[in-house]
Order: structure tokens, then C-alpha cells, then sequence
């Protein structure tokens, strides 16, 4: 499947739609955290440590807001210095007539991680809220299993599609 450069719209649309979920989630179940929010739990979903709501509001938005950005690193790199990329067959895929070709099929491929990880943020956070509400807080392992099972189907399936893609090519 060739990207055209319009392509990258849709993961564009999704992606700013999952932010304004995740963000207007946090600003409304704000009001659900106590003062002290448990955010950091062990393996037997015991909260280990413990943050003022507001910090863990702030530092949540922040990883939100940032960690999903960290699939457009070969984005850039396409931009800046194509060597930097590693595709199977390169001098195809960075000829000049292909360039514009591959760099549009990174920009679309890096936004549709980024809606995998706002996507995962956002149930992190509803792991988390949804464990403060329980006197003593609990996470529920099961869920966070489920959670980061599908986190790590998803990167997986997200880390080989481009071997998919450019291994056609002379």
C-alpha cells in the first residue's frame, strides 16, 4: 500500500480528537483523585508511592502531551538526513524522485503511533483514577495487563509495518 501526502490527514484528525479526549479526561476526573493520588503501584496493585493531584495532573498531561511525539524522531531524521533512516532498500526509497514518497509514508506511520500512545495514556490514567477511588487504592493488574498487552500488539504491529512497506524496491 503506497501514501500519498494527503494521507496523513486522517492520523492528523484522529490524533488531535484523542488529545482533546485525554485532556478534557483529565481536567474532569480531576475532581475524582483525592488530594494525595497513589501513582505508582507494585506488582500486586499496592500503591507504592504518592503525589499531589495537581503533579500527577501536570506530569500526566506532560507525558501525554509528549511521549506520543517521540515516533516522529524518524520523521525528522527523513527531513534532516535521510542516511539516518534505516530501510530496507534506501537508495530506492531516498531517490530523489521517491523521497517526498517515503518521507509522507514516516509522517503518517509516526502519527498513527501517537494515537497508540495518547490512546494508552488516557487508560493508564483511567487505571489510575479508577484505583484511587478504592479505600485502600488498588490497581487493577488485570486491566493493566489487558492495557499494556494491547499497547504491545500495537508498537509491534506499528515497528514491522515499514518493513512491509519498503520491501519492495529495486
Amino acid at each position: 500500500m503506497r501514501f500519498s501526502t494527503t494521507n496523513f490527514w486522517v492520523p492528523t484528525v484522529i490524533l488531535v480528537q484523542l488529545y482533546l479526549v485525554f485532556f478534557a479526561y483529565l481536567a474532569f476526573s480531576a475532581k475524582y483523585l483525592p488530594d494525595r493520588v497513589a501513582s505508582k503501584f507494585g506488582l500486586g496493585g499496592q500503591p507504592g508511592r504518592y503525589m499531589p493531584r495537581t503533579a500527577y495532573l501536570f506530569c500526566m498531561g506532560i507525558v501525554g502531551l509528549v511521549l506520543p511525539f517521540s515516533g516522529l524522531i524518524s520523521w525528522v531524521v527523513s527531513k534532516v538526513g535521510p542516511g539516518g533512516v534505516n530501510v530496507p532498500n534506501r537508495a530506492y526509497w531516498f531517490a530523489p524522485e521517491r523521497i517526498a514518497e517515503t518521507q509522507s509514508y514516516l509522517l503518517t506511520h509516526s502519527l498513527w503511533f501517537a494515537c497508540v500512545c495518547v490512546a494508552f495514556m488516557a487508560g493508564v490514567h483511567f487505571l489510575i483514577v479508577r484505583a484511587n477511588k478504592q479505600n485502600p487504592p488498588k490497581l487493577s493488574m488485570p486491566l493493566l495487563f489487558l492495557f499494556l498487552g494491547t499497547f504491545l500488539a500495537a508498537v509491534i504491529l506499528w515497528s514491522v509495518a515499514p518493513s512491509w512497506h519498503f520491501k519492495t524496491g529495486a
